[in-house]
Protein backbone atom coordinates (compact mmCIF):
# COMPACT_ATOMS: atom_id res chain seq x y z
CA UNK A 1 0.00 0.00 0.00
CA UNK A 2 2.86 2.36 0.54
CA UNK A 3 3.63 1.56 -3.59
CA UNK A 4 0.14 2.84 -4.05
CA UNK A 5 0.55 5.90 -1.90
CA UNK A 6 3.49 7.15 -3.42
CA UNK A 7 2.15 6.37 -7.04
CA UNK A 8 -1.29 7.53 -6.61
CA UNK A 9 -1.16 11.28 -6.55
CA UNK A 10 1.41 10.85 -10.09
CA UNK A 11 -1.17 8.84 -11.91
CA UNK A 12 -4.36 10.76 -11.06
CA UNK A 13 -2.27 13.81 -13.05
CA UNK A 14 -2.01 12.04 -16.00
CA UNK A 15 -4.35 12.69 -18.80
CA UNK A 16 -3.89 8.60 -19.75
CA UNK A 17 -6.75 7.83 -17.38
CA UNK A 18 -9.68 10.89 -17.99
CA UNK A 19 -12.63 9.95 -17.97
CA UNK A 20 -13.94 10.12 -21.84
CA UNK A 21 -16.99 12.13 -21.09
CA UNK A 22 -14.74 14.45 -18.73
CA UNK A 23 -13.76 17.88 -20.52
CA UNK A 24 -12.21 20.23 -18.53
CA UNK A 25 -11.40 20.14 -14.69
CA UNK A 26 -9.95 22.34 -12.56
CA UNK A 27 -7.64 21.06 -9.82
CA UNK A 28 -9.77 21.71 -7.29
CA UNK A 29 -12.30 19.10 -8.95
CA UNK A 30 -9.71 16.58 -9.68
CA UNK A 31 -8.99 17.18 -5.27
CA UNK A 32 -12.83 16.83 -4.77
CA UNK A 33 -13.02 13.49 -7.46
CA UNK A 34 -10.02 12.00 -6.19
CA UNK A 35 -11.50 12.05 -2.30
CA UNK A 36 -14.86 10.50 -3.60
CA UNK A 37 -15.63 6.87 -4.25
CA UNK A 38 -15.93 7.33 -7.79
CA UNK A 39 -12.95 8.59 -7.82
CA UNK A 40 -9.65 7.28 -9.94
CA UNK A 41 -9.46 3.78 -8.35
CA UNK A 42 -5.74 2.10 -7.31
CA UNK A 43 -5.65 -1.45 -5.66
CA UNK A 44 -2.63 -3.94 -6.06
CA UNK A 45 -2.67 -7.66 -6.63
CA UNK A 46 -0.64 -9.10 -3.90
CA UNK A 47 1.57 -7.65 -1.68
CA UNK A 48 5.25 -8.21 -0.68
CA UNK A 49 7.18 -8.72 2.63
CA UNK A 50 9.14 -5.58 3.61
CA UNK A 51 12.33 -7.65 2.67
CA UNK A 52 11.37 -8.51 -0.90
CA UNK A 53 11.35 -7.08 -4.20
CA UNK A 54 9.29 -8.16 -7.91
CA UNK A 55 6.69 -8.47 -9.51
CA UNK A 56 3.55 -6.31 -7.87
CA UNK A 57 0.34 -6.13 -10.09
CA UNK A 58 -1.68 -2.68 -10.25
CA UNK A 59 -5.35 -2.53 -11.12
CA UNK A 60 -5.91 0.73 -12.22
CA UNK A 61 -10.03 1.75 -12.72
CA UNK A 62 -12.02 -0.72 -13.85
CA UNK A 63 -8.80 -2.80 -13.80
CA UNK A 64 -9.29 -3.38 -9.73
CA UNK A 65 -12.15 -5.63 -10.34
CA UNK A 66 -9.75 -8.07 -12.07
CA UNK A 67 -7.03 -7.95 -9.17
CA UNK A 68 -8.81 -11.12 -7.70
CA UNK A 69 -7.58 -13.24 -10.14
CA UNK A 70 -4.02 -12.37 -8.90
CA UNK A 71 -4.52 -13.81 -5.29
CA UNK A 72 -4.96 -17.16 -6.40
CA UNK A 73 -2.63 -17.62 -9.20
CA UNK A 74 0.66 -19.07 -9.20
CA UNK A 75 3.92 -17.10 -8.43
CA UNK A 76 7.76 -17.50 -9.00
CA UNK A 77 10.34 -16.60 -6.84
CA UNK A 78 14.16 -16.95 -6.24
CA UNK A 79 15.54 -16.41 -3.12
CA UNK A 80 19.06 -16.68 -1.28
CA UNK A 81 18.92 -18.30 2.29
CA UNK A 82 22.07 -17.75 4.96
CA UNK A 83 22.56 -20.84 6.89
CA UNK A 84 23.47 -21.41 10.47
CA UNK A 85 21.24 -18.63 11.93
CA UNK A 86 17.40 -19.12 12.59
CA UNK A 87 15.79 -15.82 13.07
CA UNK A 88 11.50 -15.39 14.52
CA UNK A 89 10.51 -13.98 10.98
CA UNK A 90 12.33 -16.47 9.45
CA UNK A 91 13.80 -13.31 7.26
CA UNK A 92 16.66 -10.76 7.88
CA UNK A 93 14.03 -8.54 9.06
CA UNK A 94 13.49 -10.37 12.60
CA UNK A 95 16.44 -10.93 15.18
CA UNK A 96 18.07 -13.90 15.74
CA UNK A 97 16.62 -17.04 17.39
CA UNK A 98 19.03 -19.05 17.46
CA UNK A 99 22.42 -20.34 15.54
CA UNK A 100 23.88 -23.73 14.23
CA UNK A 101 26.63 -25.44 12.84
CA UNK A 102 26.90 -24.72 9.03
CA UNK A 103 30.20 -25.95 7.98
CA UNK A 104 29.70 -29.12 7.39
CA UNK A 105 26.71 -28.28 4.17
CA UNK A 106 27.68 -29.07 0.89
CA UNK A 107 25.55 -28.23 -2.28
CA UNK A 108 24.93 -32.54 -2.47
CA UNK A 109 23.35 -31.97 0.92
CA UNK A 110 21.13 -29.03 -0.04
CA UNK A 111 20.34 -30.54 -3.41
CA UNK A 112 19.24 -34.15 -1.30
CA UNK A 113 16.68 -32.47 0.65
CA UNK A 114 14.72 -30.63 -2.41
CA UNK A 115 12.74 -33.12 -3.62
CA UNK A 116 10.98 -33.33 0.39
CA UNK A 117 9.75 -29.89 -0.61
CA UNK A 118 8.42 -29.84 -4.51
CA UNK A 119 4.74 -31.36 -5.17
CA UNK A 120 1.82 -30.82 -2.84
CA UNK A 121 3.15 -30.25 0.94
CA UNK A 122 1.67 -29.40 3.77
CA UNK A 123 2.70 -26.06 5.22
CA UNK A 124 2.46 -24.37 8.42
CA UNK A 125 2.69 -20.31 8.19
CA UNK A 126 5.11 -18.27 10.72
CA UNK A 127 4.36 -17.46 13.55
CA UNK A 128 4.97 -13.71 12.66
CA UNK A 129 2.49 -13.95 9.45
CA UNK A 130 -0.07 -11.26 8.10
CA UNK A 131 -2.39 -14.37 8.03
CA UNK A 132 -5.54 -13.17 10.08
CA UNK A 133 -7.72 -14.49 12.27
CA UNK A 134 -10.80 -12.82 13.63
CA UNK A 135 -9.69 -9.47 11.50
CA UNK A 136 -6.26 -9.55 13.52
CA UNK A 137 -3.06 -10.40 12.16
CA UNK A 138 -1.25 -13.64 13.03
CA UNK A 139 1.64 -11.52 14.12
CA UNK A 140 -0.29 -9.56 16.81
CA UNK A 141 -1.51 -12.29 18.87
CA UNK A 142 2.26 -13.33 18.87
CA UNK A 143 3.74 -9.99 19.83
CA UNK A 144 0.54 -9.66 22.43
CA UNK A 145 1.69 -13.38 23.61
CA UNK A 146 -1.73 -14.49 23.45
CA UNK A 147 -3.43 -18.17 22.66
CA UNK A 148 -4.99 -18.53 19.38
CA UNK A 149 -8.71 -18.15 19.42
CA UNK A 150 -9.44 -21.35 17.38
CA UNK A 151 -7.05 -24.26 16.01
CA UNK A 152 -5.35 -23.34 12.81
CA UNK A 153 -4.89 -26.43 10.27
CA UNK A 154 -1.97 -26.84 8.33
CA UNK A 155 -2.54 -25.58 4.44
CA UNK A 156 -1.96 -27.45 1.60
CA UNK A 157 0.36 -25.94 -0.99
CA UNK A 158 2.00 -26.79 -4.14
CA UNK A 159 5.27 -26.12 -4.91
CA UNK A 160 5.65 -27.27 -8.96
CA UNK A 161 9.33 -26.46 -9.32
CA UNK A 162 12.39 -26.10 -6.97
CA UNK A 163 15.39 -25.76 -8.43
CA UNK A 164 19.11 -24.74 -6.50
CA UNK A 165 20.59 -22.15 -8.32
CA UNK A 166 23.45 -21.76 -6.80
CA UNK A 167 25.65 -22.71 -3.56
CA UNK A 168 28.03 -20.88 -1.39
CA UNK A 169 30.18 -22.89 0.99
CA UNK A 170 31.43 -21.59 4.43
CA UNK A 171 34.77 -19.67 3.25
CA UNK A 172 36.74 -16.97 4.47
CA UNK A 173 36.33 -13.08 3.40
CA UNK A 174 37.42 -10.74 1.61
CA UNK A 175 38.63 -11.85 -1.87
CA UNK A 176 36.92 -15.59 -2.31
CA UNK A 177 34.22 -14.89 -4.22
CA UNK A 178 31.93 -15.76 -1.95
CA UNK A 179 28.66 -13.41 -0.75
CA UNK A 180 28.24 -10.27 1.32
CA UNK A 181 25.99 -11.66 3.54
CA UNK A 182 25.63 -11.21 7.62
CA UNK A 183 23.60 -12.64 10.21
CA UNK A 184 20.91 -9.53 12.09
CA UNK A 185 23.10 -8.09 14.98
CA UNK A 186 20.36 -7.84 17.13
CA UNK A 187 19.67 -11.05 19.32
CA UNK A 188 16.90 -12.15 20.87
CA UNK A 189 17.12 -12.23 24.56
CA UNK A 190 17.33 -15.48 26.73
CA UNK A 191 13.90 -14.06 28.42
CA UNK A 192 12.15 -13.60 24.87
CA UNK A 193 13.48 -16.56 23.59
CA UNK A 194 11.72 -18.16 25.84
CA UNK A 195 8.49 -16.44 25.15
CA UNK A 196 8.94 -16.88 21.55
CA UNK A 197 9.09 -21.14 22.10
CA UNK A 198 6.04 -20.46 24.42
CA UNK A 199 4.17 -18.68 21.14
CA UNK A 200 4.99 -22.09 19.38
CA UNK A 201 3.49 -24.39 21.85
CA UNK A 202 0.17 -21.77 22.09
CA UNK A 203 0.15 -22.23 18.45
CA UNK A 204 0.88 -26.01 18.48
CA UNK A 205 -1.32 -26.36 21.14
CA UNK A 206 -4.25 -24.60 19.01
CA UNK A 207 -3.98 -27.02 16.13
CA UNK A 208 -0.89 -26.22 14.59
CA UNK A 209 1.22 -28.64 14.22
CA UNK A 210 4.05 -29.88 11.32
CA UNK A 211 3.75 -33.12 9.62
CA UNK A 212 5.14 -36.09 11.41
CA UNK A 213 7.85 -36.71 9.03
CA UNK A 214 8.58 -33.16 8.96
CA UNK A 215 9.87 -33.34 12.98
CA UNK A 216 11.77 -36.55 12.45
CA UNK A 217 13.37 -35.20 8.66
CA UNK A 218 17.21 -36.89 8.80
CA UNK A 219 20.00 -35.87 6.77
CA UNK A 220 20.28 -38.31 4.49
CA UNK A 221 24.11 -37.71 4.03
CA UNK A 222 26.61 -39.79 6.22
CA UNK A 223 24.66 -42.50 6.21
CA UNK A 224 21.65 -40.87 8.13
CA UNK A 225 23.57 -40.62 11.22
CA UNK A 226 22.87 -36.81 11.36
CA UNK A 227 19.51 -35.48 12.62
CA UNK A 228 17.89 -31.99 12.21
CA UNK A 229 17.93 -29.61 14.54
CA UNK A 230 14.23 -29.68 15.84
CA UNK A 231 12.84 -26.06 15.45
CA UNK A 232 11.92 -26.09 19.40
CA UNK A 233 15.09 -27.21 20.42
CA UNK A 234 17.13 -24.49 18.45
CA UNK A 235 19.68 -23.08 20.37
CA UNK A 236 22.99 -21.43 20.28
CA UNK A 237 25.55 -23.97 18.74
CA UNK A 238 28.95 -23.03 18.61
CA UNK A 239 30.93 -24.68 16.00
CA UNK A 240 33.55 -26.62 17.05
CA UNK A 241 35.20 -24.84 13.60
CA UNK A 242 33.68 -21.74 14.15
CA UNK A 243 35.88 -19.29 12.87
CA UNK A 244 34.90 -15.41 12.95
CA UNK A 245 36.51 -14.78 9.78
CA UNK A 246 34.43 -17.79 7.63
CA UNK A 247 31.25 -16.53 5.54
CA UNK A 248 28.42 -18.93 6.52
CA UNK A 249 27.25 -21.15 3.64
CA UNK A 250 24.27 -19.15 1.52
CA UNK A 251 22.24 -21.21 -1.52
CA UNK A 252 20.03 -19.56 -3.81
CA UNK A 253 16.70 -21.20 -5.03
CA UNK A 254 13.91 -21.25 -7.59
CA UNK A 255 10.83 -21.78 -7.23
CA UNK A 256 6.81 -21.75 -8.75
CA UNK A 257 4.33 -22.02 -5.91
CA UNK A 258 0.80 -22.28 -5.67
CA UNK A 259 -1.23 -18.93 -3.56
CA UNK A 260 -0.76 -18.85 -0.11
CA UNK A 261 2.98 -20.31 0.47
CA UNK A 262 5.23 -19.09 2.24
CA UNK A 263 8.70 -18.97 0.97
CA UNK A 264 10.13 -17.91 4.42
CA UNK A 265 8.99 -20.81 5.59
CA UNK A 266 10.65 -22.80 2.43
CA UNK A 267 13.87 -21.75 2.95
CA UNK A 268 13.76 -22.20 7.70
CA UNK A 269 12.63 -26.12 6.66
CA UNK A 270 15.09 -26.47 4.52
CA UNK A 271 17.83 -25.22 6.63
CA UNK A 272 16.35 -27.89 9.48
CA UNK A 273 16.47 -30.75 6.92
CA UNK A 274 20.30 -30.48 6.86
CA UNK A 275 21.39 -30.12 10.18
CA UNK A 276 21.66 -26.47 10.57
CA UNK A 277 19.37 -23.13 10.55
CA UNK A 278 18.57 -20.75 7.86
CA UNK A 279 16.82 -17.70 7.03
CA UNK A 280 16.06 -15.52 3.80
CA UNK A 281 18.23 -12.70 3.01
CA UNK A 282 16.91 -12.03 -0.38
CA UNK A 283 13.33 -12.12 -2.09
CA UNK A 284 12.60 -11.40 -5.55
CA UNK A 285 8.93 -12.60 -6.78
CA UNK A 286 10.08 -12.93 -10.62
CA UNK A 287 6.38 -13.99 -11.76
CA UNK A 288 2.45 -13.27 -10.84
CA UNK A 289 0.17 -14.88 -13.34
CA UNK A 290 0.86 -13.75 -16.44
CA UNK A 291 3.35 -10.80 -15.52
CA UNK A 292 6.70 -11.08 -15.26
CA UNK A 293 9.52 -9.47 -14.61
CA UNK A 294 11.21 -9.64 -18.05
CA UNK A 295 9.71 -9.47 -21.06
CA UNK A 296 10.94 -13.08 -22.32
CA UNK A 297 9.53 -14.69 -18.60
CA UNK A 298 6.25 -12.81 -19.04
CA UNK A 299 6.01 -14.17 -22.97
CA UNK A 300 5.99 -17.70 -21.92
CA UNK A 301 4.00 -16.88 -18.46
CA UNK A 302 1.08 -15.47 -20.77
CA UNK A 303 1.20 -18.46 -23.16
CA UNK A 304 1.21 -20.99 -20.64
CA UNK A 305 -2.22 -19.08 -19.14
CA UNK A 306 -3.80 -18.80 -22.27
CA UNK A 307 -3.21 -22.50 -22.72
CA UNK A 308 -4.76 -23.27 -19.58
CA UNK A 309 -7.48 -21.17 -19.97
CA UNK A 310 -6.91 -19.60 -16.83
CA UNK A 311 -6.52 -15.99 -17.88
CA UNK A 312 -8.22 -14.18 -20.86
CA UNK A 313 -7.30 -10.89 -22.05
CA UNK A 314 -9.33 -8.97 -24.61
CA UNK A 315 -8.44 -6.22 -26.68
CA UNK A 316 -9.85 -2.61 -25.65
CA UNK A 317 -13.17 -1.67 -26.59
CA UNK A 318 -13.82 0.82 -24.16
CA UNK A 319 -14.51 4.49 -25.40
CA UNK A 320 -11.49 6.85 -25.24
CA UNK A 321 -9.09 4.56 -25.69
CA UNK A 322 -7.38 5.83 -28.87
CA UNK A 323 -7.71 9.42 -27.59
CA UNK A 324 -5.88 7.87 -24.41
CA UNK A 325 -3.17 6.84 -26.48
CA UNK A 326 -3.04 9.86 -28.56
CA UNK A 327 0.85 10.74 -29.07
CA UNK A 328 2.08 7.35 -27.81
CA UNK A 329 3.73 4.74 -30.18
CA UNK A 330 1.44 1.27 -30.07
CA UNK A 331 4.85 -0.10 -31.56
CA UNK A 332 6.03 0.35 -28.26
CA UNK A 333 4.12 -2.10 -26.64
CA UNK A 334 5.89 -5.01 -24.59
CA UNK A 335 5.88 -7.37 -22.00
CA UNK A 336 7.83 -7.04 -19.01
CA UNK A 337 7.47 -4.24 -15.78
CA UNK A 338 7.92 -1.08 -15.30
CA UNK A 339 11.59 -0.95 -13.28
CA UNK A 340 10.73 1.05 -10.31
CA UNK A 341 13.64 3.87 -10.94
CA UNK A 342 10.73 4.91 -13.53
CA UNK A 343 8.82 5.66 -10.99
CA UNK A 344 10.50 7.09 -8.51
CA UNK A 345 11.93 9.85 -11.51
CA UNK A 346 8.09 10.06 -12.16
CA UNK A 347 7.53 10.84 -8.54
CA UNK A 348 10.52 13.26 -7.80
CA UNK A 349 9.17 15.23 -11.18
CA UNK A 350 5.69 15.40 -10.09
CA UNK A 351 7.08 16.93 -6.45
CA UNK A 352 8.87 20.01 -8.36
CA UNK A 353 6.02 20.62 -10.80
CA UNK A 354 3.63 20.65 -7.58
CA UNK A 355 5.87 23.25 -5.98
CA UNK A 356 6.57 25.13 -9.39
CA UNK A 357 3.33 25.63 -10.89
CA UNK A 358 0.43 24.24 -11.01
CA UNK A 359 -1.16 22.19 -14.06
CA UNK A 360 -2.55 23.55 -16.82
CA UNK A 361 -6.23 22.89 -17.34
CA UNK A 362 -6.31 21.74 -20.70
CA UNK A 363 -9.11 19.76 -22.11
CA UNK A 364 -8.21 16.16 -22.23
CA UNK A 365 -8.48 16.15 -26.29
CA UNK A 366 -5.74 18.32 -26.88
CA UNK A 367 -2.00 18.11 -27.96
CA UNK A 368 0.35 16.56 -24.82
CA UNK A 369 3.27 15.11 -24.52
CA UNK A 370 3.54 11.67 -22.75
CA UNK A 371 6.03 11.56 -19.97
CA UNK A 372 8.60 8.56 -19.67
CA UNK A 373 6.48 6.61 -17.22
CA UNK A 374 3.29 6.98 -19.46
CA UNK A 375 5.64 5.97 -22.31
CA UNK A 376 6.50 3.20 -20.32
CA UNK A 377 3.19 2.35 -18.67
CA UNK A 378 1.28 2.27 -21.88
CA UNK A 379 4.20 0.05 -23.28
CA UNK A 380 3.11 -2.36 -21.16
CA UNK A 381 -0.47 -1.59 -20.25
CA UNK A 382 -2.81 -4.50 -20.44
CA UNK A 383 -6.49 -2.93 -20.49
CA UNK A 384 -9.35 -4.73 -18.12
Amino acid sequence: MRVIDMIKPVLCESRMFYDPETQVMSQEEKKRMNRKKGGLKIGQGGTLDPLANGVMVIGIGRGTKQLSQFLECTKSYTATGLLGCATTTYDAEGPVLSTAPYKHVTREMVEAVLDRFRGDILQVPPIFSALKMDGKPLYEYARENKPLPRPIPTRSQTISELVLESFTPASKVPGDGGHAFSWPEKHLPAEERETFKTLNKLAKAAGVEKPADEEAMMNEQDGGKKETVAEDTLEDVVDEAMDPEIKPAAFKIRMTVSSGTYVRSIVHDIGLAIGSAAHVVTLTRTRQGRFALTEEDEEQAFDQAAASKEEKQDEPTRDGAESASKGLDPNLRKGGCVPWSVWERAIEEYKQEKHSQKMADEPIDGDWEPKEWERELYARFQPA
